[in-house]
């Protein structure tokens, strides 16, 4: 074997949401994430992917199907990104920067029918406004507040 295959003799492909199951298991009670402040372990964001994944699923949304994410760099975007793969969906990225032509553009081009975004005005409404219009069915609106440290959530 070479130097360049000797990294490939112990992978073993698996999907993306298994690592994290395996490092919740592994390493559940360490640090996995801090936002602005406040932070969670691996056990607790395994926990949250979970709970989003079931949510996902009672509302309907399954394999195959494509979600969009509206979110900036937030707890939000990594529990939503591994609750869709979890239940087999499609991540659709959209930037939160986007005016609302262009959020309705990508949708329809997509396929997207629901949307995952915060409820920044900033953001919010722009969602809303490309729902409005017929480009979505649905859109998840993540609490800003609920990912903030005291006193920082008593801004929101």
């Amino acid at each position: 074997m070479t130097d360049a295959q000797e990294w490939l003799a112990d992978f073993h492909p698996k999907p993306l949401h298994a690592y994290l199951d395996a490092t919740v298991r592994e390493f559940g009670n360490r640090p996995a994430m801090d936002f602005l402040g406040k932070g969670w372990s691996y056990g607790e964001i395994g926990e949250m992917v979970e709970r989003t994944a079931a949510g996902l699923q009672a509302m309907g949304v399954g394999k195959g199907d494509k979600i969009g994410l509206c979110l900036p760099n937030t707890p939000y975007y990594t529990v939503f990104y591994f609750a869709v793969l979890k239940i087999g969906g499609i991540i659709v990225n959209f930037n939160p920067l986007y005016v609302e032509r262009e959020l309705s553009f990508q949708a329809r081009d997509a396929g997207v029918r629901t949307m995952v975004t915060l409820d920044l005005k900033v953001i919010y409404d722009k969602v809303e406004a490309v729902r409005r219009e017929g480009s979505l069915d649905t859109i998840i609106v993540c609490p800003m507040a609920e990912i903030l440290p005291q006193p920082k959530k008593l801004l929101f």
